[in-house]
């Protein structure tokens, strides 16, 4: 669900967990 890279750090922490 995650293309992008996301800036914040609790965004890339969710969207390495919706991988």
């Amino acid at each position: 669900m995650c293309k992008t890279f996301p800036t914040s750090i609790q965004a890339f922490i969710i969207c390495y967990h919706a991988l």
